[in-house]
């Protein structure tokens, strides 16, 4: 079979011409596998960076962050921290009448020292009359007005207002429903190095109920409190 050298200088020249456009621009599939080949590659390529950077960086600089982080979202005074309370108070008007509560607390930090507060109390009442016992729920507002860098002390005020459920006349005379208006100033401390606080101060506490029953069936409760309160964060 003979050949035709001219045709055979054409198909030559036809292939070296064609060369580079397959070059540029490969096969779908083939192009996939290099696409796939240079992500891997780079993705070796960036662990290795990152595993030298670390290697490089002190055990320090990883753990002091997530140290800072834990400590600040425990730290008193700092807005948006919660705590939880249990304390008790006392009451004495001085006379004949004795009030003795136990409570719960929740509070919040709605801004660098000021304290948002939510109490849950249960009382006896040692009065003229028949003694008694009741339940009551209050909210207040607390103003740690000093304290030193660390708030290892502060100094606050607060105010406030709640609702009593006695489970008979509180005072004697007057009806079981009574509002609890206070107002007062107390310390806080932290106890050792831990974020328990220690709270002790004195409000002056009152009962009355508003009214609501008319004026002959209002007596009123006027009585310095003190009281105690046990602060863990949450």
């Amino acid at each position: 079979m003979r050949t035709c050298p001219h045709r055979c200088v054409l198909f030559v020249a036809a292939l070296v011409s064609t060369a580079p456009l397959l070059a540029d621009d490969p096969p779908t599939g083939v192009g996939a596998l290099r696409a796939l080949k240079l992500d891997l590659r780079e993705g070796i390529q960036d662990e290795v960076r990152r595993q030298a950077q670390a290697q490089h960086q002190p055990e320090e600089a990883h753990a002091i962050p997530d140290l800072e982080t834990a400590a600040a979202l425990k730290s008193f005074g700092r807005p948006g921290t919660d705590w939880l309370g249990v304390g008790g108070g006392y009451a004495n008007d001085l006379d004949t009448d004795e009030d003795y509560e136990l409570f719960v607390t929740w509070s919040r930090f709605l801004a660098h020292d000021l304290e948002f507060i939510l109490e849950g109390g249960l009382w006896y009442f040692d009065q003229a009359g028949d003694n008694t016992g009741g339940l009551s729920g209050s909210f207040l507002f607390r103003w740690h007005f000093w304290h030193d860098p660390e708030y290892d002390w502060t100094l606050y005020g607060d105010a406030g207002i709640g609702l009593l459920a006695a489970f008979d006349q509180v005072p004697d005379g007057g009806t079981g429903l009574g509002f609890l208006p206070r107002i007062g100033v107390g310390v806080s401390h932290r106890l050792g190095d831990s974020h328990t606080r220690l709270n002790v101060g004195v409000r002056w506490h009152h009962i009355s109920n508003g009214r609501i029953a008319g004026d002959e069936r209002n007596p009123g409760r006027d009585a310095p409190m003190i009281y105690a309160v046990v602060q863990w964060p949450f």
